[in-house]
């Protein structure tokens, strides 16, 4: 079955919001959301799938999964990134063999760049579409003291900077990962797999080395202490009443002769 990849820009969410909440409350309804992704423990790469749409933007199906030296068919990973009221936050690590660095702070706005797409489709983000299921159905979900939350059955794309822990190869550079979190009963969207992650370094030169240059790979997430989760917590509700101005609007006057 093949999967549907959803991901946008984190430069995008506030604009999200907005569509999906409507002008005139998109503030509160941004400020009252939170949305997490986290990856953590072995990734399994003999299980690597580039056959589906989980990878990432701007990079075909039909693109090599690449073994770096001393990779053991199995990576290690722990991602965590959030949106908490327009606070991003991204961090983790990741090792696969010869391929070891860790990441921290969003690189979407280069990321999208590199992947030669524009900004609206590498980094991470909640979903249009995505937002706009959730909002649709609200008496359906379940809440959590007076917000919806829903979780997995998408995918999501998160950009972050690298820095190598490999002193053979030191540098910094960018990467990008898809998460793709299996469904639940309150399921984001339609995506029906199992935990997977997919990880790839683009070629971008900027002067930093960038020793893991071109490296793509991926893999299920599962066994003990093993997993992918992506949530989404938003108001059931946002205000209804129009706020009087503390000062009244300047009047026109009439202009002195």
């Amino acid at each position: 079955m093949s999967k549907k990849k959803k991901a946008l820009g984190a430069a995008l969410a506030a604009a999200t919001l907005i569509l999906v909440a409507g002008c005139s409350t998109a503030v509160y309804f941004y400020a009252k959301s939170t949305f997490t992704i986290t990856a953590s423990g072995n990734v399994n790469l003999t299980a690597y799938d580039n056959s589906i749409d989980h990878t990432i933007s701007g990079v075909g199906v039909d693109t090599p999964r690449v073994i770096p030296a001393n990779s053991k068919s199995k990576a290690k990973i722990k991602l965590s990134y959030s949106i908490d009221g327009g606070n991003i936050n991204v961090s983790g690590n990741y090792a696969d063999g010869d391929v070891r660095f860790t990441f921290k702070g969003s690189g979407d706005i280069l990321l999208a760049g590199s992947c030669g797409i524009g900004p609206n489709s590498c980094g991470a983000g909640i979903n249009k579409n995505s937002l706009n299921k959730l909002t649709s159905n609200n008496s359906s979900r379940p809440s959590e003291s007076g917000l919806i939350v829903q979780k997995g059955g998408v995918c999501q794309t998160v950009a972050s900077l690298y820095e190598s822990t490999n002193p053979a190869m030191p540098g910094t550079g960018l990467v990008g990962f898809v998460v793709c979190d299996a469904p639940t009963s309150s399921s984001i969207d339609t995506y029906a797999g199992a935990d997977y992650v997919t990880v790839y370094v683009p070629n971008y030169q900027s002067g930093d080395l960038n020793p893991f240059a071109n490296y793509y790979s991926g893999g299920t997430v599962s066994g003990e202490e093993s997993s992918t989760s992506i949530t989404v917590k938003y108001p059931a509700t946002v205000p209804s009443a129009t706020p009087t101005p503390i000062y009244p609007s300047p009047s026109p006057t009439t202009p002195a002769p």
